[in-house]
């Protein structure tokens, strides 16, 4: 049986093919141990994770639609905020080039 080295010196010296052939088993290797290795360290929090408690009371439609209100105001002042910005910069570069 032929050592590692000499084994990748023939990889090498062969033709495209071969070497791009070897590159994706390698490619394909490579994936596999990363996975494995992610599904040992983070898999335990995915299939082991502890069950939550069913909420105490029930959430109504009311109760979402406040939430929903919230959070969309909370978006239209962060796009007007960015638009702003966003105006700002531009007058900057529109004044820098006169």
């Amino acid at each position: 049986m032929k050592s590692i080295r000499e084994k990748l010196e023939q990889i090498r010296s062969a033709s495209i093919e071969v070497r791009k052939k070897w590159f994706r088993i390698g490619v394909v290797i490579i994936f596999l141990l990363v996975f494995v290795i992610w599904l040992v360290v983070e898999g335990r929090w995915l299939f082991f994770s502890e069950k939550t408690s069913a909420p105490e009371k029930a959430v109504g439609i009311k109760d979402f639609w406040s939430s929903f209100k919230n959070g969309i105001s909370i978006i239209k002042e962060k796009i007007v905020t960015g638009l702003l910005n966003f105006s700002f910069i531009m007058k900057g570069l529109v004044e820098g080039f006169e």
